[in-house]
């Protein structure tokens, strides 16, 4: 375990904590890990509901003294250069890549997994991911926010094909109340001709 010098706190933001988790976002979690692992009581960790603190306007981003590091990949590579200054070389190397694997089988195959089935699926969009950010929120950015971040999931989803057309059917048009139901209708089912 390493030792974060003394008047420069690692202070992680990160979204809320949800389902007996420090966070419901899969990134977030990737970065609490991840200081848990080798940096043991050296940081704190802050619920953050507004990406917009961060330069970049994401979450999770760490702050180191006067540094601030945005984006998951980011954040790990800054905490690997802090781990290197105090560990012994030989075990570096072996750490180094069994980080580096782990680090890479984690974002090929479980991100995307995780976020298809937090997000792609409408019904545990609605009922897991909005209910939290709509409980979480603060009133103005409820209306927009979980949106949003839908989409960027989305981008990152669809090319590799996770992103269902069931999770389109969702995104339609909203329903008015007096709007026609389609239907199909055989010909053999009219009982007029339509002249």
């Amino acid at each position: 375990m390493t030792n974060v010098e003394p008047g420069h706190a690692l202070t992680l933001y990160i979204w809320p904590h949800s389902w007996n988790l420090p966070s419901f976002d899969v990134d977030s979690l990737a970065c609490v890990l991840y200081l848990q692992i080798y940096f043991s009581n050296d940081y704190e960790l802050v619920e953050c509901t507004d990406p917009d603190l961060s330069s970049a306007c994401v979450l999770p981003f760490l702050r180191h003294g006067n540094e601030e590091i945005v984006t998951t990949r980011g954040i790990v590579k800054y905490l690997e250069n802090l781990r290197k200054r105090s560990n012994d070389r030989e075990q570096e190397k072996l750490n180094w890549a069994k980080m580096t694997a782990w680090e890479s089988y984690a974002n090929i195959h479980l991100k995307d997994v995780v976020n298809s089935v937090l997000y792609a699926d409408p019904d545990n969009y609605r009922e897991g991911i909005h209910a939290i950010l709509s409980t979480k929120l603060p009133i103005p950015t409820r209306y927009y926010l979980s949106r949003r971040l839908r989409e960027q999931v989305r981008e990152s989803l669809e090319p590799a094909g996770l992103w269902t057309s069931r999770a389109d059917e969702d995104d339609d048009a909203p329903k008015r109340p007096f709007d026609k139901v389609k239907t199909i209708v055989d010909d053999k089912d009219k009982i007029f001709d339509e002249a």
